[in-house]
């Protein structure tokens, strides 16, 4: 590495509508704005343009096999010889294995995002997963791990390092619930019952169509559930078809920071996650978290909401929540606290830090 040049990183992520896109979005933004020069290896149908702050994006047809990401390992080769990057930093699971199969000059950063085993279903997939992460982790420079979850189910490696999610908390902010009915009304939400809001890709991790089935089962209307986000036509069809009482599906949204600041609770019924990014979200946005006991479910304090066991159990929790956690105080200080445990800055300085060792400046 040149020392008299700002660093270079070539970020590669498979195509996805979730919160690693997301995250690497926001990270290569912050990191541009502290003079890094940056490239993106991503999916033809990656939504992200992540043109504003990327020297450039090389999109390339990329299904979540075996034989095509052995094709895009063969372009992130290419790609890291024709920008001549320092460093290579790879975003979940499918990206990982992409850098990770063919040997990389550059130092590589893997960062899961959540691990691969999570996302499959049958005891022997879920091995299978796994002994690939612990036959690859040796070529992971470092790996970059965001919550208690993701960490405990880490293979065995040199280097883990634990750093705080990317997560822009500027437009989540709570209002009264004055303000919060008359919200309500304008996007035809009811008024006489509370509302519990569930955000993220619709997906077999996700399960909001087991979600939506227990909801139906034991919630009775007493609590109205809404499912923000999209997925494949497969998933969307099951989660159609589960819909009952008090629940509605509203697709992919570009307004969630007005949903969740007209709403009561968030929902999460995953079974696995590096960190869920819509749980400070929610936090920013006063809102009380019941949620299986998934990556990020840490930040979930005993005034903040409810960690449980499985769906049933996030289900009869929302229904006897206690009204004093949804009150106009409790929110503004749920989120002052969210607000300042998750500064942009702070979590850009580890970042910068790990790059900084990885790079030996």
């Amino acid at each position: 590495m040149n020392t008299n040049s700002p660093p270079s990183i070539l970020h590669i992520l498979e195509p996805s509508r979730a919160g690693v896109p997301a995250y690497v979005n926001l990270l290569g933004s912050t990191l541009a704005d502290r003079g890094y020069r940056q490239y993106v290896l991503t999916g033809m149908d990656q939504e992200w343009d992540f043109t504003s702050w990327a020297e450039s994006v090389h999109r390339h047809e990329w299904r979540r096999t075996i034989g095509s990401t052995w094709a895009v390992a063969s372009i992130a080769r290419q790609v890291v010889a024709d920008t001549s990057v320092d460093l290579v930093h790879a975003h979940a699971t499918w990206a990982g294995l992409a850098l990770r199969i063919r040997s990389l000059a550059p130092p590589i950063a893997y960062q899961p995002h959540g691990w691969g085993r999570d996302s499959v279903k049958g005891w022997p997939a879920k091995m299978f997963a796994s002994s690939v992460e612990q036959l690859l982790a040796p070529r992971s420079d470092r790996l970059l791990l965001l919550s208690d979850a993701e960490a405990s189910a880490a293979p065995r490696t040199r280097h883990i390092d634990r750093v705080r999610p990317m997560v822009d908390l500027a437009g989540f902010s709570p209002i009264d619930q004055a303000a919060r009915y008359s919200l309500r009304d304008r996007l035809g939400w009811p008024t006489d019952r509370p509302i519990a809001l569930c955000v993220g890709e619709i997906s077999a991790r996700k399960r909001q169509s087991e979600l939506v089935e227990a909801w139906v089962r034991l919630a009775d209307e007493r609590v109205e559930l809404v499912i923000v986000g999209a997925g494949d036509g497969d998933r969307s069809g099951t989660l159609r078809d589960a819909l009952g009482p008090a629940t509605r599906w509203l697709g992919w949204r570009d307004d969630v920071a007005q949903l969740m600041t007209a709403a009561d609770f968030l929902v999460i019924a995953s079974s696995g996650e590096g960190f869920s990014l819509v749980i400070p979200e929610a936090l920013a946005s006063g809102l009380v978290v019941f949620s299986t006991d998934v990556g990020g479910s840490e930040a979930v304090e005993p005034t903040d909401g409810v960690i449980a066991t499985n769906i049933d159990a996030v289900v009869r929790s929302v229904l006897a929540a206690d009204p004093t956690l949804c009150g106009d105080d409790a929110r503004r200080s749920r989120s002052s606290r969210a607000v300042s445990r998750y500064a942009l800055g702070a979590a850009a300085d580890e970042i910068v830090l790990i790059y900084d060792q990885m790079l030996v400046r």
